[in-house]
């Protein structure tokens, strides 16, 4: 289970920094995943590896795509969920350790649209002063943390993909 919720930490940070239904595709992405033996005897099935080195590069080209402009709110977010759920199913854990994983996964995303709701509830001006300067800092420099973000989730999938293989 360790090794499970150890393939999405990094996953978990990219989406609580631009957070999606990450429960719902996550859970599709290990049924279905789960059926198609995601695992042999030696580690990852071949399919996986794969699948990481294609989000992988696909990440690579949402951070180019990023640092040229910005896109439409939320684009790219959703591979980040698939990679997380293909490296849940490449460890062969049991279902119920998978859940836990997939759980670690949502926890982690749900922390950047958490902190600063529960920021909102603490009294006092500063807590709204330090809110609207986090907003003000992240809407300035939205491309580069898109861009560092997709840059080091693909270079992770691409590195465990060919890894892998």
């Amino acid at each position: 289970m360790s090794d499970a919720i150890g393939q999405v930490l990094s996953f978990g940070v990219g989406v609580a920094i631009s957070p999606v239904p990450i429960a719902v595709v996550g859970g599709i992405v290990l049924v279905a995943s789960g059926a198609a033996d995601a695992t042999d005897a030696s580690g990852p099935a071949t399919w996986v590896s794969w699948l990481k080195i294609v989000l992988g590069a696909l990440s690579l080209l949402f951070a180019v795509r990023q640092w040229r402009g910005r896109p439409a709110p939320g684009a790219g977010t959703e591979l980040l969920t698939v990679g997380a759920a293909a490296a849940i199913a490449g460890t062969g854990a049991a279902g119920g350790e998978q859940a836990v994983a997939l759980a670690v996964f949502v926890l982690i995303g749900a922390l950047g649209p958490g902190i600063p709701v529960a920021m909102c509830f603490a009294p006092g001006d500063r807590a709204r002063e330090r809110l609207d300067e986090m907003k003000s800092w992240m809407a300035g420099h939205n491309a580069a943390i898109m861009t560092v973000l997709f840059a080091v989730i693909g270079a992770k999938l691409l590195g465990d993909g060919i890894a892998a293989l």
